[in-house]
């Protein structure tokens, strides 16, 4: 970020490595227009305080109903930055489906400590507050689902946003004003290098040496010239803020009732017991909150390395699923009067508990157990509408999505909530997995199938490199092995992979990439696995991906607007690469939920019936007869 004429300067982070930036004399920055490629506000530049910089831009997304809304709160230490920074923080991905979008500008901490504010974080922190309860009260103006509200944001931004997802309700039931009546819960938050604590305790123990945090409590010091955040000084006095730590510090609001959350980082922690040296964008911040909420029982997910050519795609995604389920009516945002939640989906009926499945021994009369990956985006994940009812197939199992224990399969495969309450099943839908397994049984009885889920929607084939142990591929192979270990010995292989992605890498940036990291993926796999010629199965992504631009009004070339190439070459696959094949799905034309992206209920039973063919084709004593 560009300097400006420096007045006070202060500990920062601008979504960069710097440690420090420049403060304006005046509170806001000049206006700046829009670029020519930014997507234009709905409505600009809205007040919802008093103050210059207590402003939202707002964009609303198509829908014939009211639409889900990710608050975006930008970085910057709570000393820089500005809300056009959405523009290149997921804005068209939100758009494009379904999601409207906020951007706030907000209070920075250095005027703050010069107004005699204590602490001065409260200015950062209590603006996000107020702009939700803002953003609520035009629920209807604006035609926003209250109920399903997601935060976003980077370093200082993504602290904002956890701390808004994990705070207890500041809603004001007797207040005068209506804004304050209004509720400060979130649905979900998904950030990007956030931090997650404020209190010098857990820097201190956490980071060899702590840079981010004092200023919000006021605590500075001059360094080389400029002011910095003082940690000796915070620490030393930590008794006596104590309060204020407690109150403005996310990690001691987790509790059961918090929504889901997504943290990214971009670099890789040091390993466990070494001093970790990234105090302001560590991973470290998201580990020690996971383990806080997977001690209390939230969804948490933490993210390192991100893909370093698409760093915001893994929260990004994160939100589009959270926020855009199969069943929206489900998302019932903590705290709030249920019957005022808005939505057009119906609410689906529960599937039955999982039955667990001895995956250790093989059943009678079954001679062996295949297994097979299943990888890709949200296609793979399953996207179509849940069946009303469901008949179990005794001979194949699934993998849970996580707790890595099997259970007779059923839709949807890729289900990662309660095995007994299925609480959370309308998160995911139908994919190809479960029609493809029944046609493998159907051609030999004598055998079971184990399919094991690895998809995550919105992921770009980045995340399916290899990495050091944390990406989709790292954790797809140890899946894959894990497998191998709980089944009979010398009774299990794994037979295939199937894949089904390539909508996040079909645009004008990233589908040059594609062919090459596809093949890459291919060769890591077999070479992993010790499987040179495992069979690998692709699949082309929707042709309605066309109808998109017509259809719902997005910009032309904005999304999508490669998906022939990916095509193209997810079809030559079988041409660079022995034993693989790919299924054809470019006729299934109208074959989508209704949003020109995801197929339906009934392609994916075409798909994976299409994907069986191509397996057992390829597995056939002459390959080159259907």
């Amino acid at each position: 970020m560009p300097s400006r004429c420096v007045l006070v300067a202060i500990l920062a982070i601008v979504g960069s490595s710097s440690m420090h930036t420049c403060i304006a004399d005046s509170p806001v920055a000049a206006p700046q227009a829009h670029a020519a490629q930014d997507i234009p506000p709905t409505h600009v530049a809205v007040a919802y305080g008093p103050h210059q910089q207590q402003v939202v831009d707002f964009w609303q997304a198509t829908s014939d109903g009211a639409t889900p809304l990710v608050l975006f709160i930008h970085g910057g230490g709570w000393e820089g930055g500005g809300r056009k920074s959405v523009q290149t923080a997921g804005l068209r991905a939100f758009l494009e489906s379904g999601i409207s979008v906020a951007s706030i500008d907000y209070r920075f901490v250095t005027p703050a400590i010069k107004a005699g504010i204590t602490p001065p974080v409260q200015w950062p922190l209590g603006d996000a507050a107020r702009a939700l309860q803002f953003i609520r009260s035009r629920a209807k103006e604006w035609n926003i689902d209250i109920a399903r509200i997601g935060a976003a944001g980077g370093s200082a931004g993504g602290c904002s946003s956890l701390w808004l997802a994990l705070h207890d309700d500041m809603a004001d039931p007797q207040s005068l004003d209506p804004v304050a009546r209004q509720s400060t819960r979130l649905a979900c938050a998904g950030v990007f290098d956030a931090q997650s604590s404020l209190d010098p305790a857990d820097l201190r123990q956490w980071f060899k040496d702590p840079k981010y945090g004092p200023h919000a409590f006021g605590f500075v010091t001059q360094k080389d010239g400029k002011i910095v955040g003082d940690i000796d000084a915070c620490a030393a006095a930590r008794e006596r803020i104590l309060p204020w730590i407690k109150e403005y510090s996310p990690i001691g609001w987790a509790s059961p009732d918090d929504p889901p959350i997504c943290m990214a980082y971009g670099g890789v922690p040091e390993p466990a017991g070494q001093p970790q040296l990234n105090s302001v964008h560590g991973a470290a911040f998201g580990i020690h909150l996971k383990e806080r909420l997977d001690a209390v029982g939230v969804e948490c997910e933490t993210i390192w390395p991100v893909d370093p050519a698409d760093p915001k795609a893994a929260h990004v995604a994160f939100l589009i699923e959270r926020l855009k389920g199969r069943a929206a009516a489900t998302f019932a945002t903590p705290g709030l009067n249920k019957t005022t939640a808005s939505s057009s989906r119906p609410k689906a009926t529960p599937p039955p508990a999982l039955q667990p499945v001895a995956i250790s021994k093989l059943p009678e009369g079954v001679k062996r157990i295949d297994l097979f990956l299943l990888m890709g985006q949200s296609n793979m994940q399953g996207s179509g509408r849940l069946p009303e009812r469901q008949t179990a197939h005794p001979q194949i199992a699934m993998m849970h999505i996580k707790t890595d224990q099997w259970y007779v399969a059923q839709h949807p495969l890729h289900f990662d909530g309660d095995p007994v309450s299925m609480e959370g099943v309308d998160r995911r839908g139908v994919g190809p997995g479960l029609a493809f397994a029944e046609a493998i049984v159907a051609r030999e009885s004598d055998i079971m199938v184990g399919l094991i889920p690895c998809a995550l929607g919105g992921s770009g084939i980045g995340m399916w490199q290899k990495g050091k142990g944390t990406t989709l591929y790292d954790r797809t192979v140890q899946r894959a092995r894990l497998a191998l270990e709980q089944t009979p010995p010398g009774k299990a292989r794994i037979c295939g992979a199937l894949w089904l992605q390539g909508e996040s890498d079909s645009t004008e940036a990233r589908y040059g990439a594609y062919g090459e990291r596809l093949l890459k993926v291919v060769d890591t796999l077999r070479a992993d696995l010790k499987q040179p010629e495992l069979p690998f199965i692709a699949c082309t992504i929707g042709s309605f991906l066309e109808d998109r631009t017509r259809k719902r009004r997005i910009p032309v070339g904005a999304e999508f607007d490669r998906w022939r190439e990916i095509n193209e070459l997810l079809l030559s696959l079988p041409s660079k690469r022995s034993h693989t094949a790919c299924v054809d799905a470019r006729d299934l034309t109208t074959g989508h939920v209704g949003d020109y992206t995801h197929y339906s209920s009934e392609a994916q039973d075409v798909i994976g019936k299409r994907f069986a063919e191509q397996y057992l084709r390829l597995t056939s004593p002459n390959p080159n007869q259907q």
